[in-house]
C-alpha cells in the first residue's frame, strides 16, 4: 500500500512535469473528474484544487454555484475584514471560522468581471440586511474588499474578461485597486464585451474606465476580443479600442464585431501593424462591403483561421485585387455570409479563398453555397478532412439542391468528420428513402464520425448502416427524443459487424430501457451532449465566452 501510494504522489514531481501538463491540460474542463481527485489524497488535492481555481465561474451554470464560489471568496478575507463585515447586518454564521483551508483567490488565472460581479449582487442580496443608505455604503465596502483580494497578487492574471453593460456603473471598477497594473502585467487573453442599449452616456462611462484600464496592459496581449450586440458609432470608444490593437506587438487572434465601422482606415491601419502575427480572426458585421474586407484579408497573408459572419453590400468592381489575394495558409474556414444581395464580389471572393487554400483542413457554409462549390470542386478539397454543412434548402422542393450536395459529399475523398445542421425543423431527403440511400452511398469511405441534427429513422438508420463504405467509430444524434429501444439496437448491430463503432453521442431526451442501455455499453460508450454542441468548431478557439458573459 505505501508503495502504491508514493507512486500516486510521485506523478506530481518535476521529473515528471511533462506528465503532468497531459494528465491535468486533459481534465481541466472535466468538473466530475476533478472533485473526484480531490478526494484522493493532500497531494492531489492540493494540485487539483489548483486546477478547479483557474477559473471557478466557468464550472458555475446557476445562481447556487455562483454563490458558494463568492462564499468561498469571503471566507479568504483578512479576519479584521471578516469581523467588520459580521458587525455590519451580515446574515451568515460561519463569517468569522477561521481563514479558508486555501487562498482559493490566488489560483485565479482566467478573471470574469461580469461573473464576479454576478456573484457580489446575489449574495449581498441574500446575506446584506436591507436597510437603505446604510446598506448601499456596506455594498460598496464589500466591493472594496472583494477587490483588494482579487487584487493582491503581482502578475496573477493570464486571462481577463470584462464584459459592461447598462448597469456597469455598479460593477467594480478595477483601476481603483492600488495593485491593479501588477496584477494584469501578465494578461495574454483580453475579452471586452460591450452590451449597451442606452447611447452614450453608458458609452462614454465605459469609454472612460476603459482608457484608464488600457495603461496597465503591457503591450504584449497575444489574444483580442472585443464584442458588441449593439452597433456602436464612433467615438472615443472604438478610437481607444483601435489604438489599443495597434498599441499591440504581436497579436495572434482577434475576434471582433463592427466597432470600428466610421474609423475604416485606422482600423486597418492597426490591422496591418499584424500581418506577420495574426492567424486567428473572427469578424462578425451586420453589413459589409466586401471591397473594406478584402482589404483586410490582403493585410493578413498569414491567416490559418478565418471566420466570417456577415451580409455584403453591393460595391465596385473589385474582380482584380481579388485575382491577387493570397490565401495559401489558411486551414480553417467558417463562412457564414448571406446572400439575399447578390454580390459578384462576394462570390468571387468566396471561390478565390477556397481555390488558393491549398491546405485548407476544415469547412463550414450553408448548402446556399454548395453550386459555386460544385464549380471549383475539382481544383480544391484535395486535403480537406472536417466540413460543416448548414442545410437550408429542401432538398426535394430543389432537386437541382439535392444533386449539388451528392456531388459535393461524392468528391470529399478524404472527408474524416462531418456535420449536418438543418436550420428547418427537419430535412426533406428524409422523406424518402431511395434518396437517403443515395446519401448514404456518396459519404466518403474514410469517414469516422458524423453529426446530424435531424431526425434519422430507424429504417433510415439500417439503410445508413448498410449502404454506407465507412467503418465509422462515432456518431452524434440531435434531437433525439423521438428514439427508442429499437433504434439502440440498430446500433448494438452495427456494432457487433463492425469493432471500430467507439460512440454514440445522445441528447438528455433519449428513451432507452436500462437493460438495453447496459448491453449496449459492452459495445461502444454512451455520452450525453447538448443540443448545440453540434455548433462547436473543429479547431481551439483562443478566447471562449464565459456562460455569464452578457447576463445582467
Amino acid at each position: 500500500m505505501s508503495r502504491n501510494k508514493a507512486n500516486l504522489i510521485t506523478i506530481f514531481d518535476q521529473s515528471y512535469r511533462e506528465c503532468h501538463d497531459i494528465i491535468l491540460n486533459s481534465l481541466k474542463d472535466d468538473l466530475k473528474t476533478l472533485y473526484s481527485c480531490i478526494r484522493v489524497n493532500r497531494s492531489f488535492c492540493r494540485n487539483f484544487i489548483q486546477i478547479l481555481w483557474i477559473n471557478p465561474f466557468k464550472f458555475a451554470k446557476d445562481e447556487d454555484r455562483l454563490v458558494q464560489i463568492f462564499n468561498t471568496l469571503i471566507h479568504c478575507l483578512d479576519q479584521t475584514d471578516k469581523q467588520w463585515l459580521a458587525k455590519q447586518s451580515i446574515e451568515i454564521e460561519e463569517l468569522l471560522i477561521p481563514m479558508a483551508y486555501f487562498q482559493y483567490h490566488t489560483f485565479i488565472k482566467e478573471f470574469e468581471l461580469n461573473s464576479l460581479r454576478k456573484a457580489m449582487r446575489i449574495w449581498t442580496s441574500i446575506h446584506l440586511l436591507k436597510s437603505g443608505e446604510r446598506s448601499r455604503v456596506i455594498n460598496r465596502i464589500i466591493h472594496k474588499c472583494i477587490g483588494n483580494l482579487v487584487f493582491n497578487k503581482e502578475g496573477q492574471y493570464d486571462s481577463l474578461n470584462l464584459f459592461y453593460n447598462d448597469f456597469s456603473r455598479s460593477i467594480l471598477n478595477i483601476c481603483e485597486f492600488k495593485n491593479h497594473k501588477k496584477s494584469l502585467a501578465n494578461v495574454k487573453k483580453l475579452s471586452l464585451g460591450l452590451f449597451n442599449s442606452n447611447g452614450m452616456e453608458v458609452i462614454t462611462h465605459i469609454a472612460e474606465n476603459f482608457s484608464k484600464l488600457q495603461k496597465a496592459f503591457s503591450p504584449n496581449i497575444q489574444h483580442l476580443q472585443i464584442l458588441g450586440i449593439n452597433s456602436i458609432r464612433p467615438n472615443e470608444l472604438s478610437r481607444n479600442l483601435i489604438s489599443f490593437i495597434h498599441s499591440q506587438r504581436h497579436l495572434k487572434s482577434l475576434l471582433i464585431h463592427d466597432f470600428w465601422k466610421g474609423e475604416f482606415e485606422p482600423f486597418l491601419n492597426a490591422l496591418r501593424k499584424h500581418t506577420k502575427s495574426l492567424t486567428f480572426l473572427k469578424l462578425e458585421c451586420p453589413i459589409l462591403f466586401t471591397t473594406n474586407l478584402l482589404s483586410m484579408l490582403r493585410s493578413l497573408p498569414n491567416l490559418i483561421t478565418l471566420e466570417l459572419k456577415f451580409t455584403p453590400i453591393l460595391d465596385g468592381d473589385a474582380s482584380r485585387e481579388i485575382s491577387t489575394a493570397s490565401f495559401s495558409n489558411l486551414e480553417h474556414l467558417n463562412y457564414d455570409c448571406c446572400l439575399s444581395y447578390h454580390s459578384t464580389n462576394h462570390i468571387t471572393l468566396f471561390k478565390k479563398i477556397l481555390l488558393s487554400a491549398n491546405h485548407l483542413k476544415s469547412l463550414r457554409v450553408d448548402d446556399t453555397y454548395c453550386l459555386f462549390i460544385k464549380e471549383i470542386q475539382g481544383q480544391c478539397f484535395s486535403n480537406l478532412t472536417h466540413f460543416h454543412l448548414i442545410l437550408r434548402r429542401s432538398a426535394i422542393m430543389d432537386s437541382m439542391s439535392f444533386v449539388d450536395l451528392m456531388d459535393l459529399l461524392r468528391n470529399l475523398h478524404q472527408l474524416i468528420h462531418l456535420k449536418l445542421n438543418s436550420v428547418l425543423n427537419r430535412y426533406c431527403i428524409l422523406d424518402r428513402i431511395d434518396l437517403f440511400k443515395k446519401f448514404s452511398q456518396v459519404l466518403a469511405c474514410s469517414l469516422k464520425i458524423l453529426e446530424v441534427n435531424f431526425p434519422v429513422f430507424d429504417e433510415y438508420l439500417k439503410v445508413l448502416f448498410n449502404e454506407s463504405k465507412f467503418n465509422l467509430q462515432c456518431l452524434k444524434l440531435y434531437r433525439y427524443e423521438r428514439y427508442q429501444d429499437i433504434s439502440l439496437k440498430v446500433f448494438i448491430d452495427y456494432a457487433k459487424r463492425n469493432e471500430g463503432f467507439k460512440e454514440l453521442g445522445i441528447t438528455k431526451e433519449f428513451k432507452f430501457s436500462k437493460e438495453l442501455i447496459e448491453e449496449a455499453r459492452h459495445h461502444f460508450n454512451i455520452l450525453v451532449h447538448a443540443n448545440n454542441e453540434i455548433n462547436s468548431p473543429f479547431y481551439d478557439i483562443p478566447i471562449k465566452n464565459s456562460y455569464w458573459c452578457n447576463k445582467i
